[in-house]
């Protein structure tokens, strides 16, 4: 089966042409941030998706030497209400060596995102060998939606809790510039979903997940 493309970028893609992107993805999912800082082009970049009608998403890279509370309150704080059709995506993958490292963290950090955004629609991106070594077998973000990380193979490992996937980054190696950005190579993800609707007045992305079916709608 054929999944349609969606497209990760940050400052590492330095420049987007949103209307050639669109071309070869059905949407974006932009790095809004990491750690205490703001990703320097995710306000460009979410003004240029919402201008050529490409629906986006946006991600936080947790970085485990900051405190929870801190970067969520620095995430909701950069997004403004604004968080595109694709939901919010938490970035599970840091290896520093840091104070806030653990999974009772990823929770507190979540818990805190939702009390100041509780409307935002959030899933979790990782990988299966990183997020089994830190979280228990029985874990609450199991019923959250699912981007896994996996180069390579012709199906993903799940991390231990999931049955399916809604994106699936399979790739770091995608032609940068046949997607027009910046940047030699650029993340490729298939998105278990469709679009319907007609950007950029209100696009809809539909994704099963677990039989269930999840909707991505322009507020």
């Amino acid at each position: 089966m054929t999944y349609p493309i969606v497209n990760d970028i940050s400052f590492w893609q330095d420049t987007a042409d949103f209307g050639i992107l669109r071309q070869k993805s059905v949407g974006v999912i932009l790095r809004a941030g990491q750690a205490t800082w703001e990703d320097k082009k995710f306000q460009q970049f979410r003004q240029g998706a919402k201008a050529a009608g490409v629906p986006f998403g946006n991600y936080w890279y947790y970085d485990n030497r900051y405190s929870p509370k801190r970067q969520a309150e620095l995430w909701a704080s950069i997004l403004g209400g604004d968080a595109g059709e694709l939901g919010c995506w938490v970035d599970l993958e840091d290896s520093t060596a840091g104070a806030y490292g653990t999974y009772k963290h990823w929770y507190d950090f979540d818990e805190y995102f939702r009390q100041i955004l509780p409307t935002a629609k959030v899933g979790i991106y990782t990988r299966a060998e990183y997020f089994n070594s830190r979280a228990p077998a029985q874990h609450v973000f199991r019923d959250y939606p699912l981007w896994i990380a996996h180069y390579k193979t012709n199906a993903p490992t799940l991390p231990r809790g999931w049955s399916d996937w809604v994106l699936w980054q399979f790739t770091a190696e995608g032609d940068g510039v046949a997607h027009g950005v910046g940047s030699k190579e650029i993340d490729c993800n298939y998105f278990k979903g469709e679009i319907v609707g007609n950007p950029p007045t209100r696009p809809q992305l539909v994704a099963s997940f677990d039989g269930v079916e999840v909707v991505y709608e322009t507020a």
